[in-house]
């Protein structure tokens, strides 16, 4: 079930972030980085378990550092991916096979206009 908004430990509080205000995550092993538009917060949780909870909410892994809300993806090829309001973020080729694997692509000729 998607969720709305995120509570994210901060100072001495919870602080309540709005899903759809998230424009990537960058993370590691224990710390992971939830990037807004405007600001960013450090949260004590592994990339892998902030993945597993946004899924329903449309997050996808591009690389083992990454996750990205599939909305604000721009264009993805399997080295970078065009992020709106960020710029370009790393793709695994891993990740990249598995994410067009998830979602509908439409093939079109090389000589192709759009």
């Amino acid at each position: 079930m998607p969720l709305n908004h995120l509570f994210i430990f901060h100072q001495d509080g919870y602080l309540n972030i709005e899903i759809s205000r998230i424009s990537h995550i960058e993370g590691g092993d224990v710390y992971s980085t939830v990037h807004l538009d405007n600001c960013k917060h450090l949260v004590k949780m592994p990339l892998y378990l902030i993945a597993e909870s946004l899924k329903a909410n449309g997050f996808y892994r591009i690389h083992t550092s990454y996750i990205v809300p599939l909305q604000r993806i721009v264009s993805i090829n399997s080295d970078v991916t065009d992020i709106k309001g960020v710029g370009n973020l790393p793709v695994s080729k891993k990740y990249f096979r598995l994410l067009l694997s998830e979602v509908r692509t439409i093939h079109t000729s090389k000589g192709s206009q759009g």
